[in-house]
């Protein structure tokens, strides 16, 4: 317990650290009203100024053999700085020394009768302008490892935005400053930095110096949230099994490359050219491509990757691009662009792959066959000690934080949960094992997570979101699950899920764990426990978090309810939960050693071994708690008697006559034993 305790009482002052996003951490309705404009970056000379060249895309297209376009209303604002001046047609005059910052956007217009909507708040853009002193000179050369262009887009789909890292160097200059949207960020070590960029278009710029003076640099890279949408065809609204039809699809995306007059013209299939595609790549199916529902300019809206999965499994998709391929100029023509549009011919078909799309998973389960008997956990039947489980104000089940009076364990008839085995909740302050949770608290970004700890990332349970789910602490080897059977069965599955403590310390730097960086995992560790309740050899691991990966738009990190396999547990009494991180600290695992499970399913056949000290008549049997125990074990409705303690074997350990109902153990070496009150029995367990 005390590594427990060591972050019960840390996390009270915990600070995450989670910058608010400038428009919202959503995929808002109106995100392809886009704008692209000609630079993010320029640096003028006092009284010189500079024409802003901006376009609404899609555009607004009069005649496509003329390429003549309607323009909205620009709108044209200095948010920071006070160097420059910028009218409403887009010119920027230089007045005095430093940097500013220039925020464009469009308003709403109305074309022939159609309106077309004002730019998106995520779509506006920003440009920084630099004025400098020409008479200065000075050597310093700043450079950067940032890929990104402005036709790249980081696209994520968890947490507040996309973690971009990098290096900076530069070249004679005796202090370097990085800010990340006017914010100064911390060196990860050395040159390298580490960017959150939120839910917009996102100013990065560098600031070195020595005694001649300052050299500035400033780019500006897209980041934007996804969702991804799964859907299964062949039976929708399903878990998908194997041989199910699917449909990926992406809400957020955007075209790379738009169709931009006079520069760029996207190619369609019936072209003889590859079009603009998803693409994402799988060790099993290899590169997988968008291939429903494809129009020339669409992308936003039909992006659909149809699959058939034939076979079971887990299925991880990474390495995920936008395909572009376009008949015009050279990507960044356009860049010079002087004010009207140029008159150009049809140049060869240009291709490229640009912007990250964020890695994710599909887990494809098996058929079982509709003659293979099944019993799955119902947590909204579980009891405790004869009770139905009362939900406190905090929607977790009110004893949580106490052993007695029956409640060591709860059960819903099928699977009896270990609760609170430790036999100490602290004074109330602190609980290990399972209990019951109907939290819909998913926020991640906490100060106070012992207020805030019942929650998962889901959201709410799996059937509903105000279902009930079991949650998780996995301290001491204390969540059990135990079969009520005599007998061996194989457990098919469980719905597992990350719970928001978890997450925040998978996302955030905080004051006991640390974010999660490239080489990372955090995962779920399934024991299979035999006849004797014995610990086998046999495990399966979920990673909730999975960021082995170099590339951070390879990262996954588990949102939903998804399905863990268990079968290749094999028969088994029972199971114990653990779980490990990479984040490792003086006591072991900094990461929250929760999670939240549902729907724990066996197969059930009666053929398996007989489940030690269980037979079919004893499978209700003599009543004591804590179990798993450490010191005493107190005895359901039997004051005073002769308890006998054996070994599995059937030896006894010793017979201890029982006073005011409760028993010390504290003598007997950790393991499994057989308890005996006169003609009952029950299997205990030692820590």
């Amino acid at each position: 317990m005390k590594k427990h305790l060591s972050l019960l009482f840390l996390s009270v002052v915990a600070a995450i650290a989670s910058a608010t996003p400038f428009s919202g951490n959503y995929v808002p309705d109106d995100f392809t009203n886009d704008l692209w404009l000609n630079t993010d970056y320029k640096e003028l000379q006092t009284g010189s100024q500079y024409q802003i060249v901006a376009r609404r895309v899609p555009e607004i297209i009069d005649d496509p053999i003329t390429n003549n376009i309607t323009l909205p209303p620009f709108t044209y604002e200095v948010i920071e700085g006070n160097s420059v001046s910028v009218d409403e047609k887009g010119v920027v005059t230089a007045s005095a020394l430093g940097r500013s910052v220039i925020e464009v956007g469009y308003d709403k217009i109305t074309v022939d009768g159609t309106e077309y909507g004002a730019v998106s708040p995520i779509n506006k853009t920003y440009m920084v302008v630099n004025v400098v002193d020409s008479s200065i000179v000075h050597n310093i050369e700043i450079s950067t490892t940032i890929e990104a262009t402005s036709y790249d887009t980081y696209y994520y789909t968890f947490g507040d935005g996309f973690d971009m890292t990098f290096d900076v160097t530069a070249e004679n200059a005796t202090t370097v400053k990085v800010f990340l949207n006017s914010v100064e960020l911390k060196a990860d070590n050395g040159q390298s930095y580490t960017a959150r960029l939120q839910n917009r278009a996102n100013i990065l710029e560098v600031e070195a110096s020595n005694q001649t003076g300052t050299k500035r640099m400033a780019k500006v890279i897209d980041a934007r949230k996804v969702e991804i949408i799964t859907e299964n065809v062949s039976n929708p609204g399903k878990d998908i099994f194997a041989g199910d039809s699917v449909h990926i699809s992406f809400r957020g995306i955007v075209p790379a490359i738009y169709k931009l007059a006079s520069y760029y013209n996207p190619t369609m299939e019936g072209w003889g050219e590859e079009y603009m595609k998803v693409n994402y790549d799988n060790t099993v199916l290899g590169t997988v491509k968008s291939n429903v529902g494809i129009t020339q300019y669409g992308l936003a809206t039909n992006n659909t990757i149809g699959i058939t999965f034939a076979e079971e499994g887990e299925y991880t998709f990474t390495d995920g691009s936008i395909y572009s391929a376009w008949y015009g100029q050279e990507l960044g023509t356009e860049k010079n662009y002087p004010g009207k549009l140029q008159g150009g011919g049809v140049a060869p078909t240009q291709r490229m792959q640009l912007s990250k799309l964020p890695a994710f998973r599909i887990i494809v389960r098996p058929q079982t066959g509709d003659d293979v008997e099944t019993k799955t956990l119902d947590v909204a039947s579980v009891t405790a000690g004869g009770e139905s489980i009362v939900f406190n104000e905090n929607d977790v089940w009110e004893h949580t934080y106490s052993e007695a009076d029956g409640h060591s364990t709860f059960s819903d008839g099928n699977f009896t949960f270990a609760h609170l085995p430790s036999g100490n909740s602290w004074g109330g302050v602190a609980w290990n094992g399972f209990t019951v949770s109907r939290s819909q608290d998913n926020d991640y970004n906490r100060t106070d997570y012992i207020a805030y700890q019942w929650g998962n990332s889901a959201g709410g349970g799996l059937e509903s979101k105000d279902a009930p789910y079991i949650l998780g602490y996995a301290s001491d080897n204390s969540t059990i699950v135990t079969i009520n059977s005599d007998k061996t069965q194989t457990l098919s599955g469980v719905y597992v899920n990350t719970t928001a403590w978890g997450t925040a310390c998978v996302l955030n730097d905080m004051d006991f764990s640390r974010r999660f960086a490239a080489g990372d995992e955090y995962t779920l560790v399934a024991h299979g426990l035999d006849y004797s309740g014995n610990i086998t050899d046999r495990t399966v691991t979920f990673r909730l978090a999975d960021y082995r990966d170099e590339k951070t738009e390879n990262h996954i990190l588990n949102q939903t309810w998804e399905w863990m396999d268990l079968r290749a547990l094999g028969r088994v009494s029972g199971v114990l939960f653990t779980m490990e991180s990479t984040d490792q600290g003086e006591w072991g695992m900094n990461t929250a050693q929760y999670f939240a499970l549902d729907k724990l399913t066996m197969m059930v056949d009666n053929n398996g071994e007989t489940i030690t000290g269980r037979t079919s008549a004893e499978t209700e049997t003599i009543g004591f708690y804590p179990n798993p125990a450490k010191d005493i074990i107190y005895i359901d409705g039997i004051n005073s008697g002769y308890v006998t303690i054996c070994n599995l074997q059937g030896e006894t350990i010793f017979s201890q006559y029982m006073v005011e109902g409760q028993l010390n153990i504290s003598t007997l070496a950790p393991g499994m034993y057989i308890i005996k009150i006169g003609q009952t029995t029950g299997k205990l367990i030692k820590l």
